[in-house]
């Protein structure tokens, strides 16, 4: 059984240096090799002369995304002038695919009222070229965010892959109503209050809404939020029991679970509730759709085999296929964003275990150790890391893990919280709730 390992891949195609019309350069590296050394990235610390403790912690929160990544080893210079760089460092060897790079960061500060305003500008070392420039705004209350937005686009800036920093988890929490925070645990926040049991969250491609299944009518019914206005609208039409939906790639449809004649099956619906389609035609228990990234295929757990198993069609029903089978019982697939991979989770002896195997059905590798239980991955928009939950701690808390396995990483504390969902990546307007 092969291991894929998370450590980064680098393959310098090239280091671009396109001038757009505003007279910036894009600037990027594909990482896809296994001899990655990490970009020195050089950072002025911030300074602010009225508001040093704000500065200080916008600083701490843009260098605390960017080493998560892994792809930086952040170095602080006040004087930039006097950055000692190793010429042979700089170099690019081709035949072996790997290089060092070295960039340089900025940002000056200014206070309009209560509002936060920060020029950033990042260079290439060491000519000091111009990669980018951009202005960033934010109420002084969410410069968190507002450091999640500066991450993100230094890591698009210097990879050509956007961060994960502006996203967020959803996930069910104590009293069962959904909850929201940011994906490195902060700015937790409950979005529904019907005084009801909720379950299976899942987010639309575009991160403005969300469907989840409801008993706030005695009866379990999909209905999906608008996380914008706060409107609810109900999609059940027929009186079933719903469960596990999932948004296609486009938008246009969801996939679910319809128990109907004491049978469970996998349908599909267009996201106004109309268009009912069933995929699944057997005696058997068929739940936990996932969407492929195209949208062309969807997996899904199965017993039919006897035992609960991931299986893939296409997104019309057709052309089956079984795809675990060194596993004894499996459930909950999650198909990767890069389309590769489907993680999973497994029973054995000590509880559920999430593992990940490639869509062929090889490589399968456990992600998660022998402690607790581990339920209900999902990937991060990048496909770098999975969230899930687990009761490793004695309660049901969320955590985050590479996508080898490693960088084990709790992110929730309070205690029963369950079913995470891994945003998209979210404009302020979504975020800030």
């Amino acid at each position: 059984m092969k291991s894929t390992s998370l450590t980064f891949k680098l393959l310098v195609l090239c280091l671009v240096m396109l001038t757009n019309g505003s007279g910036q350069n894009d600037v990027y590296m594909r990482i896809q090799t296994e001899k990655y050394q990490p970009v020195y990235l050089y950072i002025k610390p911030l300074q602010s002369k009225d508001h040093p403790a704000i500065a200080k912690h916008l600083q701490n929160y843009i260098i605390s995304d960017l080493e998560k990544t892994k792809f930086f080893k952040i170095i602080l210079t006040p004087d930039p002038e006097k950055i000692q760089l190793n010429d042979s460092a700089l170099t690019i060897d081709v035949e072996n695919l790997q290089a060092i790079s070295r960039a340089y960061f900025e940002g000056q500060m200014e206070w309009i009222q209560n509002s936060v305003t920060l020029n950033g500008t990042l260079q290439g070392l060491p000519e000091r070229y111009l990669i980018f420039t951009q202005k960033y705004s934010s109420p002084q209350a969410s410069i968190r965010w507002m450091a999640h937005q500066i991450a993100d686009d230094i890591v698009l800036q210097l990879t050509g892959q956007p961060g994960i920093a502006s996203t967020q988890i959803l996930f069910i929490n104590k009293s069962k109503n959904l909850a929201l925070m940011d994906a490195d645990g902060d700015n937790t926040r409950q979005i529904t209050n019907n005084k009801s049991l909720n379950l299976s969250p899942c987010w639309s491609p575009a991160g403005d809404k969300v469907a989840f299944v409801s008993y706030v009518k005695n009866n379990p019914e999909l209905i999906i939020l608008n996380l914008e206005n706060k409107e609810t609208t109900r999609l059940s039409k027929i009186k079933a029991t719903y469960s596990s939906p999932a948004w296609s790639p486009n938008g246009k449809k969801i996939a679910f679970t319809l128990i109907k004649d004491g049978n469970s099956d996998i349908y599909v619906i267009d996201n106004q509730g109309n268009n009912l389609k069933q995929l699944t035609f057997n005696n058997s228990i068929d739940t936990s759709p996932s969407w492929s990234p195209t949208g062309r295929e969807i997996a899904f757990t199965s017993d039919r085999s006897g035992s609960p198993q991931i299986y893939i069609m296409d997104n019309n029903g057709q052309n089956v296929h079984r795809l675990t089978y060194e596993t004894k019982y499996s459930d909950s697939p999650v198909w990767s964003p890069r389309g590769e991979l489907i993680a999973f989770v497994s029973r054995e002896k000590t509880g559920f275990h999430i593992y990940s195997i490639d869509i062929n059905g090889e490589n399968l590798q456990r992600l998660t150790d022998g402690r607790g239980s581990n339920e209900n991955p999902s990937w991060s928009p990048d496909g770098s890391k999975l969230t899930f939950a687990s009761s490793r701690s004695g309660n049901w808390n969320i955590y985050i893990i590479n996508s080898d396995g490693s960088g084990l990483c709790q992110i929730s504390t309070t205690g029963t919280n369950t079913s995470p969902k891994w945003s998209p990546r979210l404009s302020w307007e979504v975020a800030k709730g």
